[in-house]
């Protein structure tokens, strides 16, 4: 007695291809909480890979901060060292002191983070410094320390604060 591929199909699953309203709606919640928890998930590295022309537009200002420090300039009295509408998500570039600021909007998050230079014993830029960082041991930052209003998880690594 060996059964038709048919009946033996049945025998196995029974139920294929009928599909039940309860079965159907606790798949489609599962879906949808899977799609929501990876939504939640990637939206600090949204903002992150958006928030790279603020690394990009830290080159120039690097450069032209480097150039300062060299030859012992300031900006003049009276003038405003601001840039405005660099990019999509860069507003403003200003500079003060001997701190390079960044404002913008990605997506409705303001952001404002300023870098500086760590120098020296001998007063060369040895690294930049950025949000509330501290400054690493043997040097020296003769800026006041820059500072973020975003949150750590929305910040590059380099950009933390140090806990502990």
């Amino acid at each position: 007695m060996s059964a038709a591929p048919a009946e033996l199909w049945k025998s196995l699953w029974p139920r294929f291809g009928q599909v039940f309203p309860l079965e159907l709606v606790l798949s489609f919640a599962v879906m949808v909480l899977a799609w929501a928890v990876l939504a939640w998930s990637a939206v600090p590295g949204a903002f992150k890979a958006r928030f790279a022309e603020v690394w990009m537009m830290l080159g120039t200002a690097r450069i032209e901060m480097v150039e300062r420090l060299a030859y012992g300039l300031d900006a003049p009295k009276g003038e405003a060292d601001e840039r405005r509408d660099l990019s999509r998500y860069v507003s403003s570039q200003r500079i003060v002191g001997e701190t390079v600021v960044f404002a913008g909007e990605i997506h409705g998050t303001r952001y404002e983070i300023g870098f500086y230079p760590a120098l020296t014993r001998e007063g060369a830029v040895a690294r930049w410094v950025c949000g509330r960082a501290p400054v690493p041991e043997g040097f020296t930052a003769r800026a006041p320390a820059a500072t973020s209003n975003l949150p750590d998880a929305l910040l590059a690594s380099s950009c933390r604060a140090r806990h502990g």
